[in-house]
């Protein structure tokens, strides 16, 4: 039988469709032929991603949006509070909700759609310090004028469901609707990528302790955020789906499309978490399918890891370079996003106190003085005693030793750009947290039962692992 090699690829189209569905084998004609592939994906993907943002500002009428914000504020559900704290002790960052609602709303009303995605204007500071929802409540009188400024750097996707969302239903709706199926996803994401036959158990133990760990517990939260770690966890279901058996290949552009999308729904919040939740998603197919090889392993770390990074800092790419083009002036518009990412990576931060790790000790301190986490880990270890009390083993497998490398991810992210994550440590704690539930989730699958009859054969352990699944 004839072999499908790399060169055979230009030759015939159903050559590459099986090598994509079946070989893990990647030679180097392969990967050239997969970074090709994956590069078209990217592009084709922003494309479509350009086009919906065209397609949602030529169809919703901002001025009836508008009068919706006059709306949110006439009824309390926009007030001039920017950095509330809700009943869980949370910061609630209202700061970009009221950013992102008021999106081509303060500029000029004459626009047409090529012009709103240019200017992506929002509500800008005032001199005297107020800014966002402080500013945005102005806008309940008819004739106000408010001070704005120019976002073209962020498109921000998920403003394509949320403008004619915000036409239908309130502010306090979505932001519980959100909330609630972001919590939904989460939770499904942590059962669905759990091992052997307690998975629904350890899935839920560990989705209620992030949950209650990051403030989930609040309907009334932040919508935007919502909107992104939904889109980040249903990314997570997506890849986890998507890598069960599959090629190197077809795993690679999976992993760059969903990361794409995710980066395209809000790139501020959660590149770090995307990642690690893509990763796990990809170990656990794997481990799921049988495969608990370190080196097979390994690989699906790094190739989902790389493919997260194109596909992510692709897509940022792609949107600030089309971004720029549709100014008057390009080369300003690249200057200014130079300048912006020079400030978070190391601006000045006047209230910094931490020295050189203050961005993971800031961070790691919201987590570590949640009252949440002595009671999720007493749970951990209360857990983990009854089982082996109950004979069972730690074994420590090559897939737990990878999510505990996922743990370790947020780690580099925020010491990259340390200015931007002291300064939002009030949202971007949450992939602290997520790195606890990682190290308390590789414990768990570390534990297996022993065979339930005394003086039977210990199994070996991937028997064991398969009579547990």
């Amino acid at each position: 039988m004839r072999s499908f090699s790399a060169p055979k690829l230009s030759e015939n189209v159903w050559a590459f469709r099986e090598v994509l569905g079946k070989s893990r084998a990647l030679s180097g004609g392969t990967v050239a032929s997969g970074l090709f592939l994956g590069f078209l994906l990217l592009l084709g993907l922003n494309i479509c991603f350009a086009l919906a943002i065209l397609l949602t500002d030529a169809v919703v009428p901002h001025s009836a949006l508008k009068e919706r914000v006059r709306h949110f504020i006439a009824n309390g559900q926009i007030t001039d509070q920017n950095w509330p704290v809700d009943f869980t002790g949370n910061t609630l960052d209202r700061f970009s909700d009221c950013t992102a609602v008021s999106t081509n709303l303060v500029g000029s009303p004459d626009r047409g759609p090529i012009a709103l995605l240019r200017d992506a204007d929002v509500v800008g500071p005032r001199p005297d310090g107020s800014d966002a929802c402080q500013v945005l409540v102005g806008m309940r009188e008819p004739n106000a004028t408010l001070p704005v400024m120019k976002y073209f750097r962020y498109w921000h996707g998920y403003q394509i469901f949320m403008k004619p969302l915000l036409l239908v239903f309130d502010l306090t709706i979505l932001r519980a609707a959100s909330g609630l199926l972001y919590i939904f996803a989460m939770a499904t994401f942590f059962i669905v990528t759990g091992i052997g036959r307690h998975r629904v158990f350890e899935g839920s133990f560990l989705a209620i302790g992030f949950a209650l760990l990051t403030g989930a517990e609040n309907p009334n939260g932040v919508m935007v955020h919502n909107f992104a770690l939904l889109a980040t966890f249903l990314g997570g279901l997506a890849l986890h789906r998507a890598a069960m058996g599959a090629s190197t290949l077809r795993l690679f552009l999976a992993a760059l499309a969903i990361a794409a999308g995710i980066g395209f729904i809000d790139e501020n919040y959660v590149p770090p978490l995307a990642a690690m939740v893509l990763v796990l998603a990809a170990l656990a197919a794997r481990r799921q399918s049988g495969d608990e090889g370190p080196r097979l392993l390994g690989e699906t770390f790094a190739v989902v890891l790389f493919a997260w990074a194109a596909g992510y800092l692709g897509t940022m790419v792609l949107r600030i370079g089309l971004s720029a083009l549709l100014l008057p002036d390009p080369a300003a518009g690249l200057r200014d996003f130079m300048t912006q990412l020079a400030l978070r990576i190391n601006g000045p931060v006047p209230w910094e106190t931490h020295g050189f790790f203050a961005p993971i000790l800031r961070n790691g301190k919201m987590v570590l003085s949640n009252p949440v986490l002595p009671i999720f880990l007493i749970g951990t270890a209360v857990l983990v005693a009854a089982r082996l009390a109950a004979g069972w083993r730690l074994t420590l497998r090559a897939g737990a030793g990878y999510a505990l490398l996922v743990a370790v991810l947020p780690l580099f992210w925020y010491m990259i750009f340390r200015n931007y994550t002291i300064i939002h440590a009030y949202f971007m704690y949450r992939w602290a947290a997520f790195s606890v539930v990682c190290c308390v989730g590789a414990l768990l699958a570390s534990l297996r039962p022993m065979p339930a009859e005394a003086g039977e054969p210990a199994m070996p352990a991937a028997a064991l692992a398969a009579r547990d699944d």
